[in-house]
Formats: C-alpha cells, sequence, structure tokens
C-alpha cells in the first residue's frame, strides 16, 4: 500500500445466497475485534499498516442489534441498497 494521507480502511466483506435475510451481531462484532487486534499489532510493531476504521460490506442490511452496536462505535455498513450509517439506516450517498 502507499500512503498518500488518506485514511485506511479495512473492508469485512460478505456475501449471502439470500440477500433477504440479515448480517448478524457477531459480524459486526467479529469486524471490530480485527480492527482491534490490528491496532494492537501496529502499536506492537507487528505490523506496518495501521487502520483507522472498518467498513462492512453485505449484500444484505444488519440486524438490529448489529445496526445498533454498529452505531456505537462508528462502524459503516454498506449493503445492496448504498452506504448507511447503520443505527439509523440513514443513507450517506
Amino acid at each position: 500500500m502507499k500512503d498518500v494521507g488518506s485514511p485506511k480502511v479495512l473492508l469485512e466483506v460478505k456475501h449471502h445466497i439470500d440477500p433477504h435475510n440479515y448480517t448478524p451481531f457477531d459480524v459486526t462484532l467479529s469486524a471490530k475485534a480485527k480492527l482491534d487486534d490490528i491496532r494492537e499489532g501496529f502499536k506492537r510493531g507487528l505490523n506496518n499498516e495501521p487502520f483507522d476504521r472498518v467498513l462492512i460490506v453485505c449484500n444484505m442490511r444488519l440486524t438490529e442489534h448489529a445496526r445498533r452496536y454498529a452505531d456505537c462505535i462508528g462502524i459503516d455498513h454498506i449493503n445492496r441498497l448504498g452506504l448507511y450509517r447503520d443505527a439509523t439506516n440513514r443513507r450517506l450517498r
């Protein structure tokens, strides 16, 4: 990666066969845990790429529990309908 001053975003990408279901809470929790682990590894010198945030990309919406948690910790979600700030399901772009 070349550093151009832009934020580095960790993508958590999920694809489900049935897009009419919801992405469960554990996906959001796992994405946050991965970001925390990568940040801790960077502080300890175990990796050389600091990530600023995580973005969940999926063909389904998040469950209500997952959306509330994502909003609380600042995770955005892209689904088949667009980019959303999860807890309010407000379209950003």
